[in-house]
């Protein structure tokens, strides 16, 4: 064989098939001879190029047969891939690279699904490196969709593994289109393959499945997010530091993808707002000792009514709870007190004298010291007179504001009119202006044009 190999460079192309036609026939007695066999088709690939391409079918017939040897796969896989690189000429028709890596992908395709451990490993390895070859690119969809297929089916059985999965992610960076279709098979199979015993299956299903999530469509996983990232919790105890590793690494990539993909109606929900600090929450927290290691969120306001509700979407945030020591009688509803309320009958006067009064009650309720009546008001306000003449204070001083505050928007709103007239104005007259110098340019050239058209006599 080692002799054989020496003349490969000088056969020409009637010696190439007769020489293949025989070295297919032979009956190997070892399995060295047979390895030397698939290592001289890729010395012939390599050397005479396109010479080879009538003899595909042959060599991937003596490849299958190899592959049921239990020879060494990737010396398979280099004859494939070197094939599919030096038998394609890059001037050839795209018609004919199709062809050509038909050829090689349809013998492949069909013994991913083989009886045989070694023959599938073996093809899904040889299909693998073709995927990763410059010319797959001309491989027809049909085929593609082929391939895919057929792999899916293989990773169901608990035989196959390791080459399926490289594979799998193999044909995501280079045709993640077609694999979307089969997206939630191909994770459901790597889910049934994390609980296996073999933790290097373990850990490539988990690269295999954390492929599927960050390259192809968000669509098309997105029912599996969540049972996939209970399933990578899981491992978190798992034996195999590697295992742990990436399992984490692939529950982080898919929370990310899971909350970058939020719908944009729900961000603007939770997002939108002036986020505040929660006081209250932090003054609840010193009085209770049981909440102060939690997390309870940023609060911020309401963009319709203003109340305080929580940023983060977490369950586990804390509640608050009613205790009958703290619970203050100011905050249950009682009667409107008329002697306090503004004889004048502009709502908004009322309006903002009530939340002036609010105010004022909230300010005296955050005070610890402070003593409360039976009506839940502060020592400061019992006096009637004392709220009389606040209210009298505030009626006089809130229509001033008022009124000033529209006297300026209507002298600002009245200075951008007449800006806006005088800018307009001067366009139109600077128009009239222009369309007046060409009139009279336009006059004066004519009559030079007539003075120089007169017959002397």
């Amino acid at each position: 064989m080692k002799a054989l190999k020496s003349h490969v460079k000088d056969l020409d192309s009637k010696a190439i098939s007769i020489f293949l036609a025989q070295i297919s026939e032979t009956k190997h007695t070892r399995l060295t001879s047979v390895e030397y066999t698939v290592t001289i088709f890729e010395d012939i690939a390599r050397f005479h190029g396109t010479l080879i391409v009538p003899h595909i079918d042959n060599i991937m017939l003596t490849i299958i047969k190899t592959l049921s040897y239990s020879i060494d796969p990737f010396a398979c896989s280099k004859v494939v891939s070197a094939i599919a690189r030096y038998g394609i000429d890059p001037m050839t028709y795209d018609a004919k690279k199709q062809e050509i890596m038909h050829s090689l992908c349809k013998p492949l395709s069909d013994s991913l699904l083989a009886r045989q451990e070694n023959v599938s490993y073996g093809a899904a390895l040889c299909l693998h490196a073709l995927v990763e070859s410059d010319n797959w690119q001309f491989c027809s969809s049909q085929m593609v969709n082929e391939v895919c297929q057929r792999v899916t089916v293989g990773l169901e059985k608990p035989v196959q593994g390791d080459s399926h999965m490289g594979l799998v992610m193999a044909l995501v960076k280079c045709n993640g289109l077609v694999v979307e279709g089969y997206a939630r098979l191909l994770v459901r199979a790597g889910v049934k393959i994390l609980s296996m015993d073999d933790c290097q299956k373990r850990l490539l299903a988990i690269q295999m499945v954390k492929s599927l999530i960050r390259d192809l469509d968000f669509k098309s996983i997105v029912s599996e997010l969540t049972f996939l990232i209970e399933e990578f919790q899981k491992l978190q105890n798992d034996q195999m530091t590697d295992v742990k590793e990436a399992a984490f690494e692939a529950a982080q990539t898919a929370k990310r993808m899971l909350w970058s993909n939020v719908d944009v109606s729900l961000k603007e929900g939770l997002f939108s707002g002036q986020i505040k600090s929660p006081a209250s929450a932090i003054e609840s927290s010193e009085t209770r000792d049981d909440h102060e290691d939690e997390f309870t969120g940023f609060l911020h306001t309401s963009p319709i009514k203003g109340d305080l509700r929580s940023a983060t979407a977490s369950p586990l945030r804390s509640r608050s709870y009613v205790d009958v020591n703290n619970f203050n009688l100011s905050t249950a509803p009682r009667k409107p007190d008329k002697s306090v309320q503004v004889p004048d009958d502009d709502s908004r006067t009322k309006s903002q004298f009530r939340r002036f009064r609010s105010s004022s009650s909230s300010k005296c309720n955050c005070r610890p010291d402070s003593n409360y009546d039976q009506n839940g008001f502060c020592e400061s306000f019992t006096n009637e007179d004392e709220r009389l003449n606040d209210t009298s204070k505030l009626a006089s001083v809130i229509p001033t504001n008022g009124n000033n505050d529209l006297q300026q928007c209507q002298e600002l709103v009245h200075e951008t009119k007449v800006k806006s007239q005088i800018l307009s104005a001067v366009s139109i007259y600077n128009g009239l202006f222009v369309l007046l110098v060409a009139v009279v340019w336009y006059l004066w050239i004519r009559d030079v044009d007539d003075g120089y058209d007169l017959v002397p006599t």
